[in-house]
């Protein structure tokens, strides 16, 4: 895994913090020869740090601002070749949302803020293009012998697909050398697109109030809003909360329909969802 240090700006006050992330970024930054990145300072322009196993270089990426994570990933993988390693920020960290969210391939994120961070740097992403695998396995058999143990614990898990309406199981997907087994996989949602989803919190965002709008089940929004804020680089967990304040403050008469510029009246349904975010 990927772990991400510095000062936090979801934390309040400002302090130092820390997130971790999935996927497979880790491990391409390990093959090109590097434990670790320190990032210090600020681009005057939108820029991408490139890490190859000869060194890093600044680039510009004016073309890449603005957009969203996704289709930053994918201009990224068209650039740099489909093995390219990368996480990204989308429109919430370029604005320095206090909670965005790193994106990375795969559905893989690091939150804590620091979206923010690489906002407030111009950064817009960070690459390690496919290179030669610069760091050999010392003891090899060893590996896999610790390899092997670790695979054995898994053994006899239950797997937990999510559990929102309409959702179908495309195939399992895993992070690169996970030992853990959790059920993250593809997912295709009510609208036919296709993400990454596991049982977890993220699943969740938008379920309930979706179930309430629309009667019993609900409607399958649930995918569409953790797509969503995926893509504009934000947290779930933060959006829950967030939500669940407005909507308690509108029930208290603190706040009213006309002071959020939000339709409450439809909570719940696509129309919220989209002015909300």
């Amino acid at each position: 895994r990927l772990v991400v240090s510095g000062k936090s700006p979801l934390l309040y006050p400002e302090q130092f913090g820390h997130a971790t992330m999935g996927g497979a970024f880790a491990a391409q930054l390990k093959q090109a020869g590097f434990d670790g990145i320190a990032i210090t300072g600020r681009s005057p322009y939108p820029a991408l740090l490139v890490i190859t196993d000869t060194g890093a270089r600044i680039e510009r990426a004016e073309d890449l601002w603005g957009r969203d994570t996704r289709e930053t990933l994918d201009a990224i993988s068209a650039r740099y070749g489909a093995g390219a390693e990368a996480f990204a920020i989308g429109p919430a960290g370029e604005s320095q949302v206090r909670f965005a969210l790193m994106m990375g391939y795969n559905g893989a994120c690091a939150g804590h803020g620091f979206g923010a961070v690489m906002g407030a740097k111009n950064l817009k992403a960070v690459v390690v293009p496919e290179g030669p695998h610069a760091v050999p396995v010392a003891r090899p058999d060893e590996l896999r012998e610790v390899n092997r143990r670790i695979r054995s614990l898994v053994h006899g898990r239950q797997l937990i697909d999510p559990l929102v309406p309409g959702l179908e199981l495309v195939r399992r997907a895993p992070c690169k050398g996970c030992p853990v087994g959790c059920a993250r996989g593809m997912f295709r949602g009510v609208t036919g697109e296709v993400e990454h989803r596991k049982n977890c919190a993220s699943a969740y965002f938008y379920s309930d109030y979706d179930k309430a709008y629309h009667g019993g089940t609900g409607s399958g929004l649930s995918f569409n809003a953790t797509t969503l804020a995926d893509r504009l680089g934000m947290c779930t967990q933060e959006m829950t909360k967030i939500l669940w304040w407005i909507v308690e403050c509108c029930s208290a008469g603190i706040l009213t329909e006309e002071e959020t510029g939000l339709p409450l009246s439809k909570l719940g349904s696509q129309e919220f969802l989209l002015k909300f975010m």
